[in-house]
């Protein structure tokens, strides 16, 4: 699993403040804002730089937010450092292929983790994961995963008209395929819903919806020819709203509650 050093100053500029990121983080808050009581304790996984574990400090959360990657860590406080929230947020290390926390007390009231930083680790790693966050959750606590799929729809069609049909295998293959990230070769697991409910299987679905249908690779394209993808925006703006093609997107969010 790599680290993700090399990727931390320029990924909000990459991603983050993008239109589609932008855009498909606004979903994920949406549902935040919706579904989420007051005063939680959250654990966040892969916090990245930040940018969630600020919203929902800001919105009275206690959040103790953790990434594998040291510069992760480091833009992340640099972040926070400059905005006052209502709860100050917590840092620490923390590898999703053996989490553990020094904390042997500390629960939560959600595991949180945004845009796909569970696709780093294969199905042994999950488990061992389904295991910590059993153990950290309090009763009816609830963890809500963003996750890239295997059968993302505008991925299979581009890789089609690329003549790349390996890399549509690639994706569906439980070995999964490997992605270039800054010159990092980085291993990467796709997940549709119900192999996420599978390995979770002391939680029950609550809700299961796609973020976003465009992967963020298409930035350029949107910002040249943002009318051609009007049809694209409408298609998603009645997806995002049930559970059915959920695989279809460039994200799915996943929201699981302890049984």
């Amino acid at each position: 699993m790599a680290d993700f050093d090399a990727l931390a100053s320029m990924y909000d500029d990459d991603f983050t403040h993008t239109y589609i990121g932008w855009k498909q983080r606004r979903v994920v808050w949406n549902y935040l804002i919706k579904h989420l009581e007051p005063n939680l304790d959250i654990l966040e996984l892969n916090g990245g730089t930040g940018e969630d574990a600020l919203f929902l400090a800001n919105k009275g959360h206690k959040v103790l937010t953790t990434d594998r990657s040291t510069e992760m860590l480091k833009m992340s406080c640099q972040k926070l450092s400059k905005s006052k929230t209502k709860h100050p947020v917590r840092l620490k290390k923390l590898d999703l292929n053996h989490p553990t926390l020094s904390d042997t007390k500390a629960t939560f009231d959600l595991v949180f983790s945004n845009f796909g930083g569970l696709n780093c680790i294969d199905k042994m790693a999950l488990q061992r994961l389904h295991a910590f966050v059993s153990d950290r959750l309090k009763p009816g606590g609830a963890l809500i995963f963003v996750i890239m799929p295997k059968d993302t729809l505008l991925e299979k069609w581009y890789r089609m008209w690329k003549g790349q049909k390996q890399a549509i295998k690639a994706r569906q293959s439980e070995e999964g395929t490997t992605v270039s990230v800054e010159g990092d070769q980085v291993q990467t697991y796709f997940y549709n819903p119900p192999e996420i409910a599978e390995i979770f299987k002391s939680f029950s679905v609550k809700q299961h919806k796609i973020t976003g249908l465009i992967p963020s690779y298409f930035e350029q394209s949107i910002q040249k020819y943002k009318v051609l993808f009007f049809p694209i925006f409408l298609l998603e703006a009645i997806l995002i709203k049930t559970k059915i093609f959920s695989a279809w997107g460039d994200h799915f969010l996943i929201h699981l509650e302890k049984e």
